[in-house]
């Protein structure tokens, strides 16, 4: 009250020798995100600056520098583009028993590899945030009953574990402040997801309200 410029800050109680910043409950999977990060780095150059070589293109004959820089510019424009990102090295020679050839390079053998980091990736950092890759929507697993109910009961559980318990330490702040002020106290209200053209209504068992809006 005696000064407008104030500060309150505000976080779950926690037993260990944090002073202030507290341990971010995501600390654990911060190397996932890096993984995802670099993952998507390494796809996107790929594509961009055609990193991995998919094939030979044997030619016959000696041309000079201009006509070979011609040619591959020419072959190309024509042949190559972000639908086909594999680079091709282009070799010339002059030997009599030479034909034309294109020799197909053996595929990224990674390739298995990095779809099966991604997923790790998806669904570490998922459980890392308290949620599930159902709730991200990119839930492979078969379960019973259709998608709309299985995204409600992830989000439900998400929710109730990980949304209301930090609601509640904020929401504290706040009562604490409205409080000083001789005013009412609030608490939030969470609606249903609304999905198959339905109409969200107040869930009543997580319904609050404001004594003073």
């Amino acid at each position: 009250k005696s000064d407008k410029r104030q500060i309150l800050y505000m976080k779950k109680y926690s037993s260990s020798q944090e002073d202030i910043y507290p341990t971010p409950s995501y600390n654990a999977i911060l190397n996932y995100v890096q993984l995802s990060f670099e993952l998507s780095q390494f796809h996107l150059n790929k594509v961009q600056n055609s990193l991995s070589p998919s094939g030979i293109v044997a030619l016959k004959g000696n041309p000079s520098d201009e006509e070979k820089d011609a040619f591959v510019r020419n072959f190309k424009l024509k042949h190559t583009g972000s639908d086909n990102a594999g680079k091709l090295l282009f070799m010339w020679s002059d030997g009599a028993d030479q034909v034309p050839e294109f020799i197909r390079l053996e595929q990224d053998p990674n390739k298995g590899l990095y779809d099966e980091l991604n997923d790790i990736c998806n669904e570490a950092i998922a459980i890392g945030h308290g949620g599930s890759t159902a709730l991200l929507g990119i839930d492979k697993n078969d379960s019973i009953g259709n998608d709309s109910m299985k995204l409600n009961t992830a989000r439900a559980y998400f929710i109730n574990t990980v949304i209301e318990p930090l609601q509640e330490v904020i929401i504290d702040g706040f009562n604490k402040i409205l409080a000083v002020n001789g005013l009412g106290q609030v608490k939030v209200m969470i609606k249903p997801l609304a999905l198959d053209g339905q109409t969200n209504q107040a869930d009543s068992n997580q319904t609050g309200s404001n004594n003073n809006t």
